[in-house]
């Protein structure tokens, strides 16, 4: 009887830390996802600068502007 009670609460926790197992892994990628998602919009921002300045080192050599 008892070694049953004893095995059934051992049962509980373990199904229980697979959930909290399982659970951290979905917050992690999540998180991940997110940070990825983040950079992505910094690159593009980024982008936007860059090509701002290329195109004005373009526009200066095409006056004859030295750098």
């Amino acid at each position: 009887m008892l070694e049953k009670l004893n095995l059934i609460i051992g049962l509980i926790i373990a199904i229980f830390s697979l959930i909290g197992i399982i659970i951290g892994i979905i917050c992690f990628f999540w998180k991940l996802h997110d940070r990825i998602k983040d950079l992505e919009r910094k690159n593009e921002k980024y982008d936007k600068y860059f090509d701002a300045y290329e195109s004005s080192i373009i526009s200066s050599h095409r006056l004859g502007v030295k750098k």
